[in-house]
Order: C-alpha cells, then structure tokens, then sequence
C-alpha cells in the first residue's frame, strides 16, 4: 500500500484494533495519493490508492475491521482481503514509526 510496502515478524494486528496515523507528521494529498513527510518537509513515503484511503481513516475512532469495510466498500474488493492486505499494512506502518505511539 505504500511504494515501498515490506512485511516483517511484527505482531499482526486484530480486527479490534483502533489505528492511528501520527498526526505529529505533516502529510498532504497529491493527486488523490497521500505523502507523509519528515518534519522538514522532505519525503517519507507515498501511498498508493488503497493506503490513502486507510490513511485518511486511521484516525483512532474505527476499528481495523470497520476501516476494512469502508476501503473494501470504495474499491469493491471484499471485506476479507482487504483486512488482510490492511493488518500486514498497519505492521509496517508501525515498524516505520507512522502510528501515534509508536516511538
């Protein structure tokens, strides 16, 4: 979900789980393509359509799984995969440092 999406041992989070992004990074849409950047503005990474998407929703209010429903209802992907491809997503998110709590 990101251009450079690597899966690692990390624990894989449940569908219970209440994502969010860490908002102490500044990040901007471009072309409907979310980039989160360092403090000083440079480059951290891009996301493709599908991480956008969850991006913009890991915001601490929904759970994984209802993150899950929304991006599988706008892609028209089911649910399943998409929780899947959602929870390896969030384990790298996390090594990465982009989740609030996470460094």
């Amino acid at each position: 979900m990101s251009d450079a999406h690597e899966t690692g041992p990390e624990s894989v989070p449940g569908p219970g789980e209440r994502p969010r992004r860490n908002d102490a990074l500044p990040w901007r849409e471009v072309g409907g393509r979310v980039v989160v950047l360092s403090a000083d503005g440079s480059l951290l990474t891009r996301f493709n359509a599908t991480g956008s998407a969850f991006w913009r929703l890991a915001d601490g209010s929904r759970t994984l799984g209802e993150i899950a429903r929304e991006v599988a209802g706008e892609f028209e992907v089911e649910e399943a995969v998409v929780l899947e491809d959602l929870r390896r997503f969030l384990a790298d998110l996390r090594a990465a440092g982009l989740l609030a709590g996470d460094g």
